[in-house]
This record gives structure tokens, sequence and C-alpha cells, in this order.
């Protein structure tokens, strides 16, 4: 709420890193990306610390293709090994738009615990997010739960249930 001082200026109202957030979040969903990443860069400048709005901040970054900005923001989180995996699909998605395709693949292995680490395993994951509609980093993470299930010689039933409902595979197999 705006107030005034003794002298009947108006004094401006201050909004927090929230705020920007939100808003950041608002123009990446109407694809205006320029605003998005100058709303992104404020709240992750007020509270660089929080997770939410340097992925947000990175967010903006990658789809701006700035590549490089966006792994610096990600890598200054927490220690590569200690990463989320939302931030380990980010630098995934950075080292390949980087075509820096060796460190994306150790990326998603580190991020599916190894049962990704073969040849083509990214192209697998974006084909069928292309063909699903579906998020890449939750296909993704079901896809390696799967391959995981299998290399360990564990029941696969509950990746294999969560694939079905995405439409990545179908009931038949």
């Amino acid at each position: 709420m705006e107030g005034k001082d003794e002298n009947g200026m108006i004094l401006p109202f201050r909004q927090d890193a929230a705020f920007f957030c939100r808003c950041a979040e608002r123009y990446l969903d109407e694809e205006d990306l320029l605003r998005a990443a100058q709303y992104a860069r404020k709240a992750y400048e007020l509270e660089p610390d929080n997770f939410e709005y340097a992925i947000t901040h990175a967010e903006a970054l990658n789809r701006m293709r700035r590549y490089e900005e966006s792994v610096q923001v990600l890598l200054l989180l927490r220690p590569f090994d200690e990463l989320p995996e939302e931030a380990l699909f980010g630098l995934a998605s950075d080292f390949m738009g980087l075509e820096e395709f060796a460190a994306a693949s150790r990326t998603l292995m580190v991020m599916t615990e190894n049962a990704l680490g073969f040849k083509g395993s990214l192209e697998l994951i974006g084909d069928a997010a292309a063909a699903t509609g579906q998020n890449m980093e939750s296909l993704a993470h079901h896809v390696g739960l799967a391959f995981a299930s299998i290399r360990d010689g564990a029941p696969i039933t509950r990746a294999t249930f969560a694939l079905r409902s995405m439409g990545v595979i179908t009931p038949a197999v």
C-alpha cells in the first residue's frame, strides 16, 4: 500500500521476491520471455538462495537460449551431486543447447541414477515427450525408474503404470 511522507509525497511500494517470481512465471506461460527474464532476475537478485526463484530465473534464461547463463545460475545453487532433479534436468537441457552432449548425458545419468546412461537416452526422452505432450522431467524420471528396475532385476510395475498413464507405452506392453 502506498503511503505519504511528511511532505505529502507518495512513497513507493516495494514488492517482494515472491511477487516478481509470480510475474515471471505468468510471462513464461505467455511466452513473453524478455519480461519473464526481467522479473525472474529481480526475484533471484532479491533472494539468491531461494531455490524456486533460481530455477525460474534459469528456466527463463534457457528458454531465451542463454544456456551458459542458465548453467551458472543452476550451478550456484548447490554442489552438483546435491542438486535436485528439477535443477539437473535444467542443466541437461542447457548442455544440450550448448551442444555439450557428453555433459548432458552425464547429467541425465546422475538424475536417473545411471539408468539412462546409454547413447540416445536424451533422444528417447525427447521423442517420447514430443509424441505425448508430457513434461520431459517427469518422463525422464519414470523412464529412469523403469530402466533402473530392469537393471536391478526388480518389478517395473510402478514405472510402467506411470508411463502408461502418460501415454508413452500402451497397455499391451
